[in-house]
């Protein structure tokens, strides 16, 4: 394969594997002393949570906006936390468990698309 269609297939090999790498890392490391924070942003674009762990501090405040021109939620698996449903453009709210762990959650809608909180 020569020529613009070989750049494109490299470059899409490319970013699957740094997507993929990203993914095995989890959550970015904090450094010693820092704490986790006490609010977060987690974004739906593409059928998928942006970033998709999110480490955040016991009962911080986590925002969910919904960029998908679908509706989605963000529940916990268990139901600990739940946004109800999202529409396209919309924002929810709501708090992390105060008990420190990893919280998976999914789209009660699209099961596909999964996540998890780790409180701490």
């Amino acid at each position: 394969m020569t020529g613009p269609w070989r750049v494109a297939v490299a470059g899409v090999a490319l970013a699957s594997a740094t997507t993929l790498g990203a993914l095995a890392l989890g959550p970015a490391p904090v450094p010693a002393g820092a704490s986790a924070p006490a609010r977060v942003t987690i974004t739906i674009s593409n059928f998928m949570f942006h970033p998709m762990r999110v480490r955040v501090a016991p009962g911080a405040v986590v925002r969910v906006v919904n960029h998908d021109h679908v509706v989605h939620t963000l529940t916990a698996l268990g139901a600990i936390f739940n946004t109800g449903r999202i529409r396209y453009d919309a924002t929810r709210t709501f708090r992390a468990p105060r008990r420190a762990g990893v919280y998976r959650f999914d789209c009660t809608v699209h099961p596909f698309m999964t996540g998890a909180i780790v409180v701490s």
